[in-house]
């Protein structure tokens, strides 16, 4: 009969191996994503480039093409880096969700967040708020997402307090009414519905290291 310690003690050396495990083949396909695209860099030469931009040695990219550092560094690790952060985040971000509601499939759209992050940056993109330069879209989005959550916990408060069951159907109503507002800005946006629509899905192609540096934050902080 294992001892209580030697249970722990091999759960332990269990999870440090799937993390070992995991992080091995992240970075694994870290490397392999920054060998595809229009120019193919072999594997190696981009090994050589990270390990030359985390040293400081030029000399360690001998042989290497000139401008295969400018598209790895400066191109395609910035992308790459920007969506695995933003992966990691979604992945933190339905953990806790899970974990607050005690539901499998509970995520940011079950409680309403998306749609509520989704709705403030079709306000900022359809009156053209601008103020905040390039952060004022994302910065009305988390207002958007931060408001809706508190209007989901207001709606769904009893005098027993909250249930997880109030808290669902309260983010499912709320964002199907957000949803509603969306199309409806969609609507009214006539020219500047690509923009919208194109904000809404999605795209990692102009990220730089300051996006990567703002993602690294919030998801350290998160």
């Amino acid at each position: 009969m294992p001892t209580p310690d030697a249970t722990k003690r091999k759960f332990q050396n269990a999870f440090i191996t799937q993390v070992l495990v995991l992080a091995g083949l992240l970075f694994a396909a870290v490397i392999t994503a920054a060998t595809m695209g229009y120019i193919a860099i072999p594997p190696s030469d981009v090994l050589k480039i990270i390990a030359a931009a985390l040293s400081g040695d030029p000399g360690m990219m001998a042989g290497v093409d000139e401008l295969f550092p400018v598209v790895v560094l400066d191109i395609r690790l910035p992308r790459i880096l920007a969506a695995t952060l933003v992966g990691s985040g979604l992945a933190m971000s339905g953990a806790v969700f899970q974990g607050i509601l005690l539901n499998p499939l509970a995520d940011p759209y079950t409680l309403g967040v998306s749609a509520g992050a989704a709705f403030g940056a079709s306000v900022a993109i359809l009156l053209n708020l601008g103020f905040l330069g390039t952060y004022s879209i994302p910065m009305f989005a988390f207002c958007g997402a931060v408001a809706t959550l508190f209007f989901v916990i207001y709606l769904s408060a009893s005098g027993e307090g909250l249930s997880s069951n109030n808290l669902i159907l309260s983010g499912i109503i709320v964002a199907a009414i957000l949803s509603a507002g969306i199309s409806f800005m969609k609507y009214l946006a006539d020219e500047q519905v690509g923009v919208i629509i194109f904000w809404l899905m999605g795209s990692f192609g102009s990220k730089t290291w300051v996006d990567v540096g703002l993602a690294f934050a919030f998801v350290v902080f998160g």
